[in-house]
C-alpha cells in the first residue's frame, strides 16, 4: 500500500521509474486513477493536523540502532505556551 501516490502524476512517476523512462511513449492515455483512501492514515493526519494547530510541537527522531526502549511523555508539561 502506498500512501505517497496522491494524484496521477505520482502514479505516472512511478510506471515510468519501474519501467524505465526510455520506454514511456510521449503521449498520455486518459486513465482514471483514483487512490483507495486509507481510513486509519486519514485519522493520524486529522489528529496531527489538529494538534498542530492547537500549538503543540511535533518531533520527529531517528536512530542508528534497532534496539532499546521506546517511550512516551504522560502529559503535556513541556508544552510551550
Amino acid at each position: 500500500m502506498r500512501l505517497d501516490l496522491i494524484i496521477e502524476e505520482d502514479m505516472a512517476e512511478e510506471i515510468g521509474r519501474i519501467l524505465g523512462y526510455d520506454k514511456v511513449k510521449g503521449e498520455i492515455p486518459k486513465i482514471n486513477f483514483q487512490p483507495k483512501q486509507n481510513e486509519i492514515y486519514s485519522k493520524i493526519l486529522f489528529a496531527r493536523t489538529k494538534l498542530l494547530n492547537d500549538g503543540y510541537s511535533e518531533v520527529m527522531n531517528s536512530t542508528f540502532c534497532n534496539t532499546g526502549e521506546v517511550s512516551v511523555l504522560a502529559s503535556a508539561s513541556d508544552r510551550i505556551f
